[in-house]
């Protein structure tokens, strides 16, 4: 069960920044940085599933830099617990799980609903659902004691960010099965699916697709 008094500790360590102190994370010293890896995913699993109640007070520039924290191994080592073989595998599976909530109640609710790229846009949260899958060590599992299940929960993650309503949404979820598709057959499969069957109704989503199954976007 998640301690609810460092849940609430993690949350304001991750967000409660002004915007006007500049980036925090390179100089950050505290409580984030002491936690083990299973309390991590517990914590993230939990943040997920109530990103809409318990997040939503803070502005875009503030969600966008304590998910960079959370995922960029630049500013943390905390995206490497779901690498990491000496996590109970259900715990690693629960947060990989949870992602989806986090893609629906915050970045299609406050994403720009256009391509990374495509448009000028000054919403920093389009930036981090566009690198979300290729920041950190979220997403990897090749070599891995239980890469098969960590594979087929990632890329089951992944399809239903790409069925997202918000077109970043969905471009985060390509770029994802195009990182995993190095390693895991079926996130390529997954790709392949997706361009055959012309899923895509979004011209520049489905030319974004094609590319990314012949490995040519960058991740």
């Amino acid at each position: 069960m998640t301690n609810l008094a460092l849940y609430d500790t993690w949350i304001a360590e991750l967000y409660n920044h002004e915007e006007e102190d500049g980036i925090w994370a390179f100089d950050y010293s505290g409580e984030l940085d002491t936690l083990e890896d299973e309390t991590v995913l517990d914590l993230f699993s939990t943040m997920c599933e109530n990103f809409d109640k318990d997040v939503s007070q803070y502005t875009n520039w503030q969600i966008t830099e304590g998910l960079k924290y959370i995922l960029s191994t630049d500013r943390s080592d905390m995206s490497r617990a779901f690498s990491n073989d000496q996590v109970w595998i259900d715990s690693r599976l629960s947060a990989i799980r949870s992602i989806p909530a986090l893609f629906e109640q915050g970045f299609q609710q406050r994403c720009s609903n256009s391509m990374f790229g495509s448009v000028q846009n000054d919403n920093p949260l389009n930036d981090i659902c566009y690198e979300f899958w290729v920041i950190g060590a979220l997403g990897f599992c090749s070599g891995l004691n239980d890469e098969k299940a960590l594979g087929k929960a990632y890329v089951k993650v992944m399809r239903e960010c790409v069925a997202n309503t918000n077109t970043a949404c969905s471009q985060s979820g390509i770029r994802g099965l195009a990182r995993l598709s190095g390693s895991v057959v079926s996130a390529k499969n997954a790709l392949n699916d997706l361009v055959s069957q012309a899923y895509f109704k979004h011209p520049e989503l489905r030319e974004y697709a094609l590319k990314a199954s012949e490995q040519k976007i960058h991740t």
